[in-house]
C-alpha cells in the first residue's frame, strides 16, 4: 500500500501596517487569530449569517468555526458523495459562502457546487473557476468552460439566482487571452441584492452588472490603483504552472487579489504588490515529457493515467473525508509513485503588501486608497477576505496541497473596515 501524505509545519509571520492618511480607508484594531488545527491550512474563509466563519480546508471539507473556539467543526464534506468521484472536486479552495439555506463552494476547476437540506448539486459547469461568491440568495462565479463539445463557452461569468436559471454576465471579447489567468486573477463579489462586480483576470477591466445580469459599468483596474497583467506569451502560460515563476511574476504587478463589501454602500479593494518584485528563478523543474511540471500535480495526473491504464483504481475517501489511497503492486509504478516529490526550493521571501482602496458602490470611479495595511514576508501569499458588517476576516494562504513535504500554515486576522472620514 502506498500513500502520500503532509507532514511537518513550518511557522510564519506577517507584519501589519496600520498607517492610513486622513482621507483614506483603514483597518482598525488588526488583530491575528489563532486558527485550530483542523483549519490550518485553510484556503478561503466567509462569514456565516450568526458570526460563525466557514473555512475551506485542503480535500476535507469546509469547517465552521467560532473565532475563539479550540476546535472547528467538520460542517460540509464530500465523502461519501457521488460528486467526490476521481477527478472532480479536489478541495475546497474557492468558498462561495452561506446565504438562503445553502452552502456554494468549488476547487479550483470542474465546476459550483451547492449544499443544501443535506443534498449536493452542481449549480454551473466551468473547467476553471478564479472565484466564487454567494449573498443575497444568488451564487457568482468568475472563470472559464469548455464544453463537451471542446468549445469555450462566450461567457466569462455567470449569476445563478436560486431559482436555478443561469445567466451569463461577461461575454468573452478577445481569443487571444489564456485560460488560466482566470484561475490565479478571477475575482468577483456580490455586492447587494442588485450589484454584482466581476473582475475576469485573464482580460481588462472590472464590471458591475446588475441582478438580472445587465451591464451597469466598466471601468479599468486602474480606478483602483491596479493593472490587469493579462497579454502574456505562450511560454508565460505554461511557466505559470511553476509556483516559483508564478510568485515572480505576480511581484512584478498590482492585482486586485480580493474585494468585499459591507452593508452600508462601502466597497473595499485590496491590492497586491511587491515593492521591490522578485527575480525570476533560473531552474524550472520540468516532468518526465519535459513540460512545466510546476508542482507534484502534474506527476500524479501523470501517474493516475498510467493507473488507469493498468486497470487500477483508486480506493473509496474515508468518511473523515481523507487522502485517498492506492494499493499498487506492480513495481515499475511503485517506483514512479515513489519518485514524486514537491520540487525542493528555498523557501520565497519578497516584501509583499495589500493597499486598502475604497469606493462608494454608486460612485466607484471616486476610490481612495491607504498604502500597505497587511504586509508579509512570504513571496506566494495571496490573500482572501470577507465582511459581515464593519467586520472583516481577513486570510493569508498558506503553501498547501503539498503531498509532500513541509506545509506552511494559513495566516488569519480580524480588524474593522473604517471608510475614509469615518473615526
Amino acid at each position: 500500500m502506498t500513500s502520500v501524505w503532509v507532514s511537518g509545519v513550518l511557522a510564519a509571520a506577517s507584519a501589519i501596517v496600520l498607517a492610513a492618511p486622513p482621507d483614506g480607508p483603514a483597518l482598525d484594531g488588526l488583530a491575528p487569530l489563532e486558527l485550530p488545527e483542523e483549519v490550518a491550512t485553510a484556503s478561503d474563509l466567509r462569514w456565516r449569517e450568526d458570526g460563525v466563519l466557514l473555512l475551506g480546508v485542503d480535500d476535507h471539507g469546509v469547517y465552521s468555526w467560532r473565532l475563539g473556539a479550540d476546535h472547528a467543526e467538520l460542517f460540509v464534506t464530500l465523502a461519501g458523495s457521488p460528486l467526490n468521484a476521481m477527478g472532480r472536486n479536489r478541495n475546497y479552495s474557492r468558498l462561495g459562502g452561506f446565504s438562503s439555506g445553502a452552502l456554494a463552494f468549488s476547487s479550483f476547476a470542474d465546476g459550483v457546487l451547492r449544499h443544501e437540506e443535506g443534498e449536493f448539486s452542481y449549480s454551473k459547469a466551468v473547467s476553471l473557476v478564479g472565484d466564487v461568491d454567494r449573498r443575497h440568495g444568488r451564487t457568482a462565479v468568475v472563470g472559464v468552460n469548455r464544453g463537451e463539445d471542446g468549445d469555450w463557452e462566450d461567457r466569462l461569468a455567470w449569476l445563478i439566482p436560486d431559482d436555478g436559471r443561469v445567466r451569463g454576465l461577461l461575454p468573452r471579447r478577445t481569443e487571444s487571452s489564456y485560460w488560466s489567468l482566470a484561475k490565479y486573477l478571477g475575482v468577483v463579489r456580490v455586492l447587494s441584492e442588485d450589484r454584482v462586480l466581476v473582475v475576469p483576470g485573464l482580460e481588462p477591466g472590472v464590471f458591475l452588472h446588475d441582478g438580472s445580469g445587465r451591464l451597469r459599468d466598466t471601468l479599468g483596474t486602474e480606478a483602483f490603483f491596479a493593472e490587469s497583467p493579462w497579454r502574456i506569451t505562450p511560454e508565460q502560460d505554461r511557466l505559470l504552472i511553476e509556483k516559483a515563476w508564478r510568485a515572480a511574476w505576480l511581484s512584478q504587478h498590482r492585482v486586485i487579489d480580493e474585494v468585499v463589501a459591507d452593508d452600508r454602500g462601502n466597497v473595499f479593494f485590496f491590492v497586491r504588490h511587491a515593492p521591490k518584485g522578485l527575480p525570476y528563478p533560473e531552474e524550472i523543474f520540468l516532468d518526465s515529457r519535459g513540460e512545466v511540471s510546476g508542482s507534484v500535480a502534474a506527476q500524479h495526473r501523470n501517474l493516475l493515467e498510467r493507473l488507469e491504464k493498468a486497470g487500477i483504481e483508486p480506493a473509496e475517501p474515508t468518511a473523515e473525508g481523507g487522502h485517498k489511497t492506492f494499493e499498487i503492486t506492480d513495481p515499475d509504478l511503485v517506483e514512479a509513485f515513489l519518485r514524486i516529490r514537491e520540487p525542493l526550493r528555498a523557501e520565497q521571501f519578497a516584501n509583499v503588501c495589500w493597499d486598502l482602496v475604497h469606493a462608494r458602490i454608486d460612485a466607484l470611479r471616486a476610490a481612495t486608497k491607504t498604502d500597505c495595511v497587511v504586509e508579509t514576508e512570504f513571496a506566494d501569499r495571496r490573500l482572501r477576505a470577507d465582511a459581515h458588517g464593519a467586520r472583516v476576516a481577513i486570510l493569508l494562504q498558506g503553501n498547501t496541497y503539498r503531498p509532500a513535504g513541509p506545509v506552511r500554515p494559513a495566516e488569519a486576522f480580524e480588524a474593522r473596515l473604517v471608510p475614509p472620514g469615518r473615526p
